[in-house]
C-alpha cells in the first residue's frame, strides 16, 4: 500500500510472480484511536487510500462453485486443519464488523500466529476473512478470488498531536499454498527500501513507520 499515489507494478507476470491488480483489502485506522478523533487529513486519507491491490498470474484453482466453495480448503493448508474454538467475545466483535449481507456465523475458524501478532482466519458462506485477534480490523474476500490471491488487511495509526503524520503501518495476509514470499517497498519518493517477507503456514506480516506497498506475490 502506498499512500498518495496510484498502485503500480514493476515487472510483467511470470509463472512465479503475481503482480498488483484490482482493490481487495481495506486500509483502516489501527485500533487505539477513535475514528472521530482523526484529523481532517487523516479522514481524507482513510477515504481515498483504502485499498491493497492484488491480481494472479499463472495457474488458478478450479471450482464448480461460483464462490470457489469446493476449492478454497484445497488452496490453503491452514483451512485443512481442525477448526479451533472461537471465543464468544471475538465472535461478537466479528459480528459487529461484518456488514449486513456478510453477517454469517464464522466457519472453519483458525488461529494463526504472525510475526506481528495473532489473527483469526475463518470462512463465511461466500468469503474468506481474517481479523486481528486483539479485537482489531477485519478484511474479507470472495472465495474464488481468495483461493488465488489470498486476503490482505492493512492498518495504520492516523496523525495525532504527538505524531503529525500517519504511522505504525501494518500489513497482514493469508495467502494460498503456492505463494512462498511477498515483495514489498516501504516508504515513498526518495526514501524507499525494498523487502521480501516469507509466507509461513499461509500467513505473513509487514510492519513499518512508513507506507507499505505490496508489489508482488512470489510463487514456489
Amino acid at each position: 500500500m502506498l499512500l498518495g499515489r496510484p498502485w503500480s507494478t514493476e515487472s510483467p507476470c511470470s509463472p512465479s510472480v503475481r503482480d498488483a491488480g484490482p482493490p481487495r483489502a481495506a486500509l483502516r485506522p489501527a485500533r487505539g484511536l477513535p475514528y472521530d478523533q482523526m484529523s481532517v487529513i487523516g479522514r481524507l486519507v482513510c477515504a481515498c487510500c483504502i485499498s491493497l491491490l492484488f491480481i494472479g498470474c499463472g495457474a488458478s484453482h478450479s471450482s464448480s462453485n461460483p464462490d470457489g466453495g469446493e476449492s478454497i480448503e484445497n488452496a490453503f493448508n491452514v483451512l485443512r486443519t481442525r477448526s479451533e474454538h472461537l471465543p464468544p467475545s471475538v465472535a461478537r466483535h466479528i459480528d459487529r464488523l461484518l456488514r449486513g449481507p456478510e453477517k454469517d456465523d464464522p466457519l472453519n475458524t483458525q488461529l494463526a500466529r504472525t510475526r506481528r501478532g495473532l489473527i483469526w482466519i475463518f470462512l463465511t458462506e461466500q468469503k474468506l476473512c481474517l481479523v486481528q485477534a486483539n479485537f482489531g480490523s477485519i478484511s474479507c474476500s470472495k472465495k474464488r478470488l481468495a483461493s488465488k490471491r489470498g486476503v490482505i488487511l492493512g492498518t495504520f495509526k492516523p496523525p495525532s498531536k504527538e505524531v503529525p503524520r500517519m504511522h505504525r503501518f501494518l500489513v497482514l495476509g493469508v495467502l494460498p499454498d503456492d505463494i512462498q514470499s511477498v515483495s514489498a517497498t516501504i516508504g515513498r519518493q526518495r526514501s524507499v527500501r525494498r523487502t521480501e517477507i516469507a509466507v509461513r503456514e499461509n500467513v505473513f506480516a509487514i510492519a513499518a513507520e512508513r507506507p507499505i506497498l505490496v508489489r508482488r506475490l512470489l510463487g514456489r
